[in-house]
């Protein structure tokens, strides 16, 4: 393939029933398909996928390219070994059994160069099964967040990066030139490429349209009822804080590091264990309560966490040192999952 302006990588897994609505959201972009590229990596799918990639490899020999894995190696390792292909500009990724809109790709990557950012990002709609689409909550205006130097280079905390990594571009030289990827053979992945983006990361562009369509199928892993793979979560929390450690960072930014630990550790997985768990395990709550006290002995004293103004915070730090027998805690899970949500 010729140098292009745009990879758009695409794991594959299973997803014969939405494929052909997603890669045709793609070629039909007013961007201009010879200005892209689609890597389409096959994730050692067991249904029709394969034939239905390499007959839009056949139609689009030029933009389209479609790589086989021989192993199933979850979508960390497919969007890696998509990165390696990637010749363009910018990379954006799309899950399979999403679709995007047609100028999605043309608005981001004008914007990008316009400005020169690193990462361009933009809104989704949540599509659901029962047909509703829901915008995603939009500000008012575009805006430019640049800053002289990253976290990394000793700038301050970096503000997350709200969304997931589909509905972004990501110029490619930065994410080589930082060593940025996906953990492999874990569900979350995207949430450490996500921190380590937002850390290297000194300009970005956000787009305040939502472009890119999500579709909520309960099927999906990270969606499944009863799914231990929800508790990959934990794993990808722990190599995050291993890797800020590691980068020097931990004492800079201790406070920031032990908020963000605790959202997504133990507060989001208690939420998800209430909500799609049938019978939370308890051995899972004494795994995140042993863990976070090994890890975080003094929590208390960090008052951004403990003063943060959220009642369910407040009430999630309040069981973590009740250290609750197993009949205790699934009576909580059960009016936990009951309470109002915003």
């Amino acid at each position: 393939m010729a140098l292009k302006e745009i990879s758009v990588i695409v794991p594959c897994y299973n997803v014969e029933e939405y494929l052909d609505a997603c890669l045709e959201s793609l070629v039909s972009q007013t961007l201009g398909l010879e200005r892209m590229e689609l890597i389409l990596v096959d994730d050692a799918s067991q249904d029709a996928t394969l034939e239905h990639l390499r007959a839009w490899e056949r139609e689009y020999p030029e933009q389209i390219l479609v790589v086989e894995c021989a192993e199933n190696g979850r979508q960390g390792t497919a969007r890696n070994i998509g990165m390696q292909y990637a010749t363009g500009e910018y990379i954006g990724f799309v899950d399979s059994d999403d679709w995007v809109e047609p100028d999605m790709y043309e608005v981001l990557l004008e914007r990008g160069r316009e400005h020169g950012c690193e990462i361009v990002s933009c809104h989704a709609f949540r599509n659901k099964e029962d047909g509703r689409q829901v915008p995603e909550p939009t500000e008012r205006e575009d805006s430019l967040i640049r800053r002289e130097r990253s976290a990394i280079q000793g700038g301050d905390w970096p503000e997350m990066l709200e969304g997931g990594i589909w509905s972004k571009i990501y110029r490619r030289d930065f994410l080589v030139e930082n060593g940025i990827f996906f953990p492999e053979g874990l569900c979350y992945e995207d949430n450490y490429f996500g921190m380590m983006a937002a850390l290297y990361c000194r300009s970005i562009y956000k787009v305040q349209r939502c472009l890119y369509h999500y579709r909520e199928n309960q099927t999906s892993t990270t969606l499944q009822r009863n799914n231990d793979r929800l508790f990959d979560r934990l794993d990808i929390e722990v190599m995050k804080l291993e890797k800020l450690r590691e980068l020097g960072l931990a004492k800079r930014f201790s406070k920031e590091i032990e908020r963000s630990f605790f959202e997504m550790y133990y507060f989001n997985t208690m939420y998800m264990m209430a909500t799609r768990f049938d019978a939370p395990p308890y051995e899972m709550f004494q795994r995140m309560e042993r863990e976070i006290f090994e890890l975080f002995p003094n929590y208390r004293e960090n008052r951004e966490l403990m003063d943060s103004g959220n009642g369910v915070w407040d009430l999630l730090l309040k069981v973590l040192s009740c250290h609750f027998s197993e009949e205790q805690f699934r009576d909580f899970m059960r009016k936990y999952a009951a309470l109002p949500r915003a």
